[in-house]
């Protein structure tokens, strides 16, 4: 555990001093100020473009005999909770219980 410690410590001081060796460039701390580049066509109004189609034709078609899913499939009918909550308690009052029990 020492061991770890002092190379952890070694570690640490070895970048902390990497980063103030002499006769490097050290970054200034004093602040400079940003200067944006300024595009003053960018913000201007400006006519809207013309419009285009997306599709490859002009026409819209479709197929013969589509239906809507809702009325070619009939819904479930919906089990109350209460009842689907007395099967769950059936069904884990007839499960196959264990024999032993293991404790550590």
């Amino acid at each position: 555990m020492k061991k770890a410690i002092f190379l952890v410590f070694l570690f640490c001081s070895s970048a902390a001093s990497a980063q103030t060796v002499v006769g490097t460039s050290v970054i200034s701390g004093t602040p400079t100020p940003i200067t944006m580049a300024s595009h003053p066509q960018h913000a201007s109004p400006q006519p809207l473009a013309p419009e285009q189609s997306i599709l490859q034709t002009g026409s819209y078609t479709s197929a013969h005999g589509e239906r809507p899913l809702w009325e070619v499939v009939p819904p479930k009918p919906a089990l109350p909770l209460a009842d689907i909550a007395r099967a769950l308690r059936k069904e884990h009052a007839t499960a196959k219980k264990a024999t032993r029990v293991f404790e550590n």
